[in-house]
This record gives C-alpha cells, structure tokens and sequence, in this order.
C-alpha cells in the first residue's frame, strides 16, 4: 500500500479515516476499520490532523480595523 502514501502525500484531496478505509476497500478490496487504518497511519509515521477552513490571501488592512470597530460597537450595545 505505498502508493496509499503517495496519494496522501500528493495532497491533492483531504483524507479523513472514513474516506480513506473507502479508498483501500475500492482500490484493493480489502475492508479495514476506521481505528485500524488510524493505526496504520501512525506506523508509517503520517500525523493524524483535523482540517481546517482559512481565507486565502490577506484581508485589506482598512476594512480589518473598521471590522474591528463595528465589533466593539456591538459588544457594548451600540
């Protein structure tokens, strides 16, 4: 299963235990749990990481501090 790491590294789709126990059942036909395939990751040594949603690029500086003052405005009821 190397190319399984290939694929994980290649990092062009976001694996979780689920998608991947789906991919080695498609591609080998072998069925594994979700808990085993997490063990699996740990004994190659890939980390086990939650994804995360993130804003690309950076916001205009004029609007972050306008942002942040209508923020305030708002906490104190105004």
């Amino acid at each position: 299963m190397a190319d399984l790491e290939v694929e994980i590294k290649t990092g062009r789709q976001v694996w979780n235990s689920r998608s991947l126990v789906a991919y080695v059942a498609e591609r080998y036909g072998i069925t594994v749990s979700r808990t085993a395939m997490r063990t699996q990751l740990h004994h190659t040594r890939l980390s086990w990481q939650r994804t995360r949603l993130v804003v690309a690029g950076q916001a205009n500086p004029e609007m972050k501090v306008e942002f942040k003052t209508d923020l305030e405005a708002v906490k104190r009821g105004l």
